[in-house]
């Protein structure tokens, strides 16, 4: 699967603990205003049945899925992969990394795009791995609570360096150096189809669509994680899996009015 562009921000990451996010209040920086909490545990509208998410495919430990050269600085030179690790859980790993800087340099992976070139990203939806060891072949686990089995909604290895004053004039990461990834994974769930059945009780909100299809849906008072995902013909585990960068997981259903989310496996 070729690297795809987003044009839509659903959210914020979840918090993985064995992984640093960085930055601090979070919502307070990506969000105007703090949108009230909205119930979440109520019945599913009766009827109302998801699809039957078909099996994910089986994929063999150390199979590389996706693929990235660092560009930039050009004292840092080397590849990046994302490999299948044991126990269904994903790898990140540099090949032939090498830094003549005389500085630390720190490691990021990010959900949004960052070219090469790319200066600074005042965006604080990346994740640090901390400064990295001198060794030319190094790998970082990607947890499955951060992924959700599937980690092709992340697009960009950072190397980065730590600049106060860049910081304080609102450069959030300093970048040195850039991968695109190009993924090639397969559909991790390809019985996953969106389908709107209407507005229920708990399901207020408004759907909208691209050439017909579901593409984001936006939280209504009173909605509820279980009857908007059954509105749509999916799981609740589907519709947080559609929507990786939040900041509550599947297992704290907390919808925030007004809050929109993504509803198409082609932006997640």
């Amino acid at each position: 699967m070729a690297t795809r562009r987003r044009s839509l921000a659903v959210g914020t990451l979840i918090l993985s603990s064995a992984l640093v996010l960085s930055g601090c209040g979070l919502m307070a920086q990506l969000e105007t205003s703090t949108p009230s909490p909205t119930p979440t545990a109520a019945p599913a509208p009766a009827g109302a049945q998801p699809t039957p998410t078909a099996t994910s495919p089986t994929l063999e430990p150390g199979t590389i899925v996706a693929t990235g050269h660092l560009t930039g600085d050009p004292l840092i030179a080397g590849d990046v992969e994302i490999r299948v690790a044991r126990g269904s859980a994903f790898e990140l790993r540099l090949v032939g990394f090498t830094s003549a800087r005389e500085e630390p340099v720190e490691l990021r992976i990010s959900p949004n795009l960052v070219e090469p070139g790319t200066p600074c990203t005042s965006s604080i939806m990346n994740m640090s791995y901390g400064d990295l060891p001198a060794a030319p072949d190094q790998s970082f686990r990607l947890p499955s609570d951060f992924t959700g089995g599937d980690p092709s909604f992340l697009d960009s290895v950072l190397i980065a360096h730590h600049d106060f004053d860049a910081f304080q004039n609102g450069c959030y990461v300093s970048v040195l150096s850039s991968a695109v990834l190009t993924w090639t994974l397969p559909n991790m769930r390809p019985g996953l189809v969106v389908v709107d059945s209407g507005k229920t009780g708990g399901a207020n909100g408004d759907v909208t669509l691209a050439d017909g299809v579901p593409l984001t849906y936006a939280v209504a008072p009173n909605d509820v994680a279980e009857e908007v995902a059954a509105r749509l013909g999916i799981t609740r585990s589907d519709l947080f899996y559609l929507n990786p960068t939040r900041t509550t997981a599947v297992a704290f259903p907390m919808l925030q009015i007004g809050e929109v989310l993504n509803i198409s496996k082609e932006h997640r």
